[in-house]
């Protein structure tokens, strides 16, 4: 795998970040709202399934041995069950505790993340469902003002805003804020947001190496398009960085894969760059230097909800065999290399 410098690695990944959100802040200057076309409604078939698993996930403390609530998750939670279902997630695997986000969600953070959460809040517009109004922003400012108050390691990082926002549209406030800590204290591996971002740096080589076993003329065209440069290691951080959250990403698809996240862990976001890639070699193998390969892989139709069974075929079948085992073995192997 190639090593790069972290400070390079970092400013590149803020760089798309800013440029993401700056884009699709002025592309909708003028709409009134962010409209979700819904998926269509579950069926009462499926409605009988749906509270079976809720009632199952809280009652039973087995539940991330199920393979058959796996599946099901693994298709996409009824927009009408998500909440419930992430709720219930989270509960199995964080503890809240009375009156401490009301605390920490009315003490003002150090001036420096102050600053940048308000110049920030703007830009999240962009990756709300529904509208965007002050009152809505001001819960989104005291859910990352509560975060940066828990986590001082963390503090603030761009990124974390387009995760609670999205948190929110579907959670109360304060589960929002626990929303925040299970994913950056559990789900994620520890550096995903720290100041050298080591783990996810680490993450984006996994990813690198993972597709040069499983897809080797993919892999090796991708290098020869920049030597100086892992396309696929920065492509992929970037995707990592705010789970998915991505103007080439429809946000249906998105939900999807956070669904699968909450219930499954870090593996399954592993699994999706690496079928992304996959998915799209065709596009990818006709590209001739980096530029286009960028184009191809930040198209605003990278993942439309038309896509997702096929993709979440590569993403769960095709690359198999792809256990936690092998996963771990490697990260540590690219932690090393850092």
């Amino acid at each position: 795998s190639r090593k790069y410098s972290e400070a390079s690695d970092c400013s590149l990944i803020e760089s798309f970040l800013i440029e993401d959100d700056e884009e699709n802040s002025a592309s909708i200057e003028d709409e009134s709202e962010f409209v979700l076309v819904a998926d269509q409604e579950a069926p009462d078939t499926e409605t009988c399934v749906w509270e079976e698993t809720i009632s199952g996930i809280k009652n039973n403390h087995q539940w991330p041995n199920n393979n058959n609530v796996k599946l099901l998750i693994r298709q996409g939670v009824p927009p009408r069950f998500r909440p419930r279902v992430w709720r219930a997630l989270m509960n199995h695997q964080i503890v809240l505790r009375l009156g401490l986000y009301s605390s920490l969600a009315n003490t003002q953070p150090d001036e420096v993340v102050v600053k940048q959460i308000a110049l920030d809040l703007p830009r999240t517009k962009r990756w709300l469902l529904n509208d965007y109004s002050p009152q809505f922003r001001e819960k989104l400012r005291r859910v990352l003002w509560a975060f940066a108050n828990y986590n001082k390691n963390i503090g603030y990082c761009q990124g974390l805003n387009r995760i609670a926002c999205l948190a929110l549209e579907h959670l109360y406030e304060e589960d929002a804020f626990y929303f925040l800590r299970l994913v950056t204290e559990t789900l994620l591996p520890q550096d995903y947001y720290s100041e050298n971002m080591a783990g996810i740096r680490a993450d984006g080589a996994l990813i690198s190496e993972i597709l040069s076993e499983k897809a080797p003329r993919l892999s090796e065209h991708l290098r020869s398009t920049d030597l100086h440069l892992d396309i696929v290691a920065t492509v992929a951080t970037n995707w990592l960085l705010v789970i998915f959250i991505d103007p080439s990403i429809d946000i249906t698809v998105t939900l999807k894969i956070w669904d699968a996240f909450l219930f499954e862990g870090n593996k399954v976001l592993i699994r999706w760059c690496i079928a992304i890639f996959m998915y799209n070699e065709d596009k990818l193998l006709k590209c001739s230097d980096s530029s286009q390969v960028m184009q191809v892989l930040r198209t605003n139709k990278l993942l439309e909800p038309k896509d997702f069974d096929r993709i979440q075929n590569f993403a769960y079948n095709r690359i198999n065999p792809f256990s936690k085992k092998y996963v771990e073995s490697v990260r540590r192997k690219m932690l090393c290399d850092l």
